[in-house]
Parts: C-alpha cells; structure tokens; sequence
C-alpha cells in the first residue's frame, strides 16, 4: 500500500515450497484452503498453474501473493485466518499442505 492506502500491486505475502525428497516433483497447482464455513472455496494462486518441476536441491518454488488477493482475503477471510493453509498439488494429484499459520496477518483485520 501507498502512503494514501491505495493498492502498489507489490507483493505482499508469499508461499514457499520446497523438495525435501528424493524424487522430483511436478506442482501443478497452489491454492489456499479455506474453511468450509466461510462459504467460499478455495484461493487458487494463479502463478502457480504455469506449474514447476522440483527436484531435489532445486531453489524453492516461491509464489508471491499480490495486493488484490490481500483485499480478497481480507474481504471474506478475515475471521477465518486461524484455519487457512497453503496447499500444493503435484502432477500425481498428491496434496502437501502447510502448517496453519500462528501469528496473526495484517490482512486477518476483519473491516465489520
């Protein structure tokens, strides 16, 4: 955000993934889980559906979370920011979902 608050389309969050095996992966897509109860299905992180292969030793595959998607979250998600997950999937239909986050983001400030 700017100093008047407006959107700089900079990043503001990012998801990290990572190869800790020892077979190469290929992620096809990166979502973020969300509640059921919030009505919503899940964020589908667009960069990530150009898909990555990951060997092992490879850099990590990481997908920024631009400023439009923190207004989306903030807008549906905010009370919800407990239960959220990062969730990749690999080309086997495989999930590996990360751990809930603890401290509380900037955009979990719930508007009502």
């Amino acid at each position: 955000m700017d100093p008047n608050n407006k959107s700089t389309g900079q990043p503001v969050g990012v998801v990290s993934i990572a190869n800790e095996g020892r077979r190469p992966l290929y992620i096809k897509l990166v979502y973020l889980d969300v509640p059921k109860k919030s009505g919503q299905g899940p964020v589908i992180l667009r960069k990530s559906l150009e898909g990555r292969k990951l060997g092992e030793g490879d850099a990590e595959y990481v997908i920024s979370i631009s400023n439009d998607v923190q207004a989306f979250m903030q807008k549906h998600f905010a009370k919800y920011w407990k239960n959220i997950r990062a969730v990749a999937v690999d080309n086997c239909g495989r999930e590996y979902k990360s751990a809930t986050v603890s401290k509380q983001p900037s955009w979990a400030v719930s508007s009502t």
